[in-house]
């Protein structure tokens, strides 16, 4: 029915499978972007906390 051109991965059968993105797989494998997620989630945590906090005391 639809003809998918310039996709950059394996077909198999029906089936296109497409490569990851580099930033996204370097961001979930590798150690070392550890600590871009413990200050991202030190963040949200704190504005959630604060967020939070505003309406329980009102």
């Amino acid at each position: 029915m639809f003809e998918i051109a310039n996709i950059k991965g394996e077909v198999s059968g029906n089936e296109i499978v497409v490569e990851e993105n580099p930033l996204s797989r370097w961001l979930c494998t590798n150690t070392k972007s550890a600590w871009i997620w413990l200050i991202l989630r030190l963040y949200l945590g704190y504005t959630w906390l604060t967020s939070g906090e505003v309406m329980v005391l009102k």
